[in-house]
């Protein structure tokens, strides 16, 4: 970190990577379809849809414990395991 950069200024670096962000943003919206980049989370969830598609068994989901990815079905059993622990998790 340069000194002033901690006193508040902005870097040489800072101010360069600032407007490589904003020329790429730019870039972007201009060529959106030579530079746009699918979304990976519309990519996982047409993924899983697929792959539950006619599911009659067993689900299990693991994640967070604040965001399902996966809702209850009437097609198969979900079941959620959570690998995250927060301050108030065990009082759900």
């Amino acid at each position: 970190m340069s000194v002033a950069f901690a006193q508040g200024g902005t870097s040489v670096v800072h101010r360069f990577v600032a407007a490589n962000r904003s020329l790429c943003r730019s870039f972007e919206r201009r060529f959106s379809r030579f530079f746009g980049f699918p979304s990976y989370q519309d990519e996982l969830r047409n993924r899983i849809d697929a792959s539950l598609e006619g599911c009659s068994g067993d689900v299990l989901e693991i994640g967070g414990i604040d965001r399902p990815f996966l809702s209850k079905d009437d097609h198969y059993r979900y079941v959620g395991m959570d690998i995250e622990e927060k301050p108030l998790c065990h009082d759900v």
